[in-house]
């Protein structure tokens, strides 16, 4: 969700909104975390999630050293390694929704 929020794309908000109804948040959840706001409620290990995902989906470069060590005091590298693949799968995914802009860009080809 906190990629979503970086994007603003109206049909995976959307979506987000509905996968986070199926896993137990709330609608406020959803709001505050598709808005970039960390919502309440979560666990510990919820929160580090949610941002490590901000700072995957704004990342310019390489990850500082003491973001590093933050995440990897509270996850398993492969927890990181997991949240990096889908951030990174999103983000392409993102891009050619950004590309394909209206569906109206397309008609007619």
């Amino acid at each position: 969700m906190a990629l979503v929020a970086t994007v603003k794309l109206p049909y995976m908000v959307y979506c987000h909104h509905l996968v986070g109804a199926k896993l137990g948040l709330t609608p406020e959840q959803c709001n505050d975390a598709l808005s970039g706001r960390m919502p309440q409620g979560l666990t510990e290990e919820e929160m580090t999630a949610y941002d490590l995902g901000g700072v995957l989906s704004t990342l310019n470069g390489p990850l500082s050293n003491d973001d590093w060590r933050k995440f990897v005091s509270k996850m398993e590298k492969t927890q990181i390694v997991g949240i990096a693949n889908v951030i990174g799968s999103y983000k392409w995914i993102t891009t050619l929704v950004q590309l394909n802009g209206n569906d109206e860009n397309w008609a007619g080809e």
